[in-house]
C-alpha cells in the first residue's frame, strides 16, 4: 500500500548507535596505531572500530571502504559538534555476507565526523547498510551523499553545505536510485540547490528534521517507483518544493510546518497519502 514505506523501514528504529557499538570486534586508533586514516582502514578487519583523534585529516583522491567498519571521531562536549574533520572523498560498501558466515557483519557506521569535499561527491554509498550519527556531510559544488543500491540512516546529521559568504552551496544534498533506502531522523538538509533527488526505484523517510535554504526541496525523475514520507519536518527558505513535472509514485505527508509553526503541505491540499501516475504528472506541476 501507499503506507508501505513505513513498514519497510521500521528497522531503522532499532539502529541505535550503542547497539551497533557493542558489535565492534577490535579497536584501532588514528594516529596512535596508524599515522593516517587510509592505512588504518586498509589494515582493519570487518567489525573493527576506528577512532580518530580531533583535528584535521585530509587525503588526495578517495578512500575506499569494502567492509563493515565503525568509524568514530571526537565531539565537543559543550556544543555536541564533531571536532574530527575529514577532508576528502569516500566510496563505501558493506559486501553481502558469505553463505558460510554464521555471524555476518552487515552494518557499518560513522559517528561524530565532519566530512567535506569540494566538487564531485563526499560519500558514494555503493552497497550494504550504513548508519551515520552526529555527522556533518558537506560538498561545495557537488553531491554530499550519492546512494545507489544501498541503505543509509542519518541520525542527527547535517547534510549539504556550510553557509558560504561567496554563495557557494551544494548541488545536491542526497541522491537516491537503484533501490536505495534512506532515513533522515532529527537531521538537517541545508544550503543546497537540490535537497533530495531520486530516480528509478528508491524509498525515503524524513522525520523530525528540517530543510533550510534549499532551492528545490525534492525531485524525482519520471517514470519512477519511488516512495517519500515527510513527517514533522520544518521547511525554511525553500524556493520550490518540487522540481518541475516531478513527483514520486507514492507520497505520505503529516505534521510538516514552516519557521512560524504554520502547517506546510508538500503537495496538494490535504495531509496523508497521495499516489501519482506518470501520465498525470507530465506538464501538470
Amino acid at each position: 500500500g501507499t503506507r508501505g514505506l513505513h513498514t519497510q523501514m521500521r528497522f531503522f528504529e532499532s539502529a541505535k548507535e550503542e547497539v551497533l557499538e557493542q558489535q565492534c570486534r577490535g579497536h584501532i586508533s588514528v594516529p596512535k596505531d596508524y599515522q593516517n586514516l587510509r592505512d588504518a582502514i586498509s589494515n582493519a578487519n570487518p567489525g573493527d572500530r576506528i577512532e580518530i583523534e580531533a583535528g584535521e585529516h585530509s587525503w588526495d583522491g578517495k578512500i575506499e571502504v569494502n567492509k563493515a567498519l565503525h568509524i568514530c571521531g571526537q565531539v565537543d562536549m559543550a556544543t555536541g559538534f564533531p571536532t574530527t574533520f575529514l577532508r576528502g572523498r569516500w566510496r563505501i560498501t558493506v559486501p553481502p555476507p558469505l553463505p558460510w558466515d554464521r555471524e555476518p557483519l552487515l552494518v557499518g557506521t560513522f559517528s561524530n565526523c565532519w566530512c567535506e569535499c569540494i566538487g564531485g561527491y563526499t560519500f558514494a554509498v555503493m552497497g550494504g547498510e550504513w548508519q551515520m550519527y552526529n555527522c556533518r556531510i558537506f560538498c561545495k559544488n557537488g553531491s554530499a551523499l550519492s546512494i545507489p543500491n544501498a541503505v543509509v540512516g542519518l541520525h542527527h546529521c547535517v547534510v549539504g553545505c556550510e553557509k558560504d559568504t561567496n554563495g557557494v552551496i551544494a548541488n545536491y544534498g542526497v541522491v537516491l536510485w537503484e533501490g536505495s533506502k534512506a532515513w533522515i531522523s532529527s537531521g538537517s538538509l541545508r544550503n543546497c540547490k537540490h535537497g533530495i533527488f531520486m530516480r528509478d526505484t528508491a524509498d525515503l523517510r524524513v522525520i523530525n528534521s528540517e530543510l533550510t535554504r534549499v532551492s528545490i526541496a525534492f525531485g524525482c525523475i519520471l517514470p519512477n517507483d519511488c516512495s517519500i514520507e515527510v513527517l514533522k519536518t520544518r521547511f525554511y527558505e525553500i524556493e520550490h518544493k518540487w522540481h518541475q513535472n516531478s513527483r514520486p509514485s507514492r507520497l505520505f505527508q503529516e505534521g510538516n510546518y514552516n519557521e512560524k509553526g504554520e502547517p506546510v503541505l508538500v503537495h496538494g491540499d490535504s495531509e496523508g497519502q497521495h499516489v501519482f501516475q506518470t501520465q498525470d504528472l507530465t506538464n501538470r506541476y
